[in-house]
């Protein structure tokens, strides 16, 4: 491949990376308010039923990775795009 080609190449893939770190910044967006819900919702549980609802507690751990992993991407800090393009992490069981 010519070196006009080959630059031609890796700029479609620059274009490209800021695209998905854009999706994936608005996506962290979502993941904060989603978290910020979801840990109101849990504070007001453990005060009304004196016990952590479970349900968030094997949700947290998870989206917490997802979160560390879409962050990691869009500061440049890897080149692994995270869920959809990897496995989700495990839910607790």
């Amino acid at each position: 491949m010519s070196e006009a080609g080959q630059a031609t190449v890796e700029q479609g893939r620059d274009w490209a990376r800021a695209g998905f770190s854009v999706v994936f910044f608005l996506l962290i967006g979502v993941g904060l308010a989603i978290f910020t819900v979801l840990a109101l919702i849990q504070l007001v549980w453990f005060l009304w039923k004196k016990a952590p609802n479970p349900s968030i507690q094997k949700f947290g751990p998870p989206l917490a990775q997802w979160l560390t992993d879409a962050t990691r991407y869009v500061v440049m800090d890897t080149d692994e795009k995270p869920f959809p393009w990897t496995p989700l992490p495990a839910l607790k069981s």
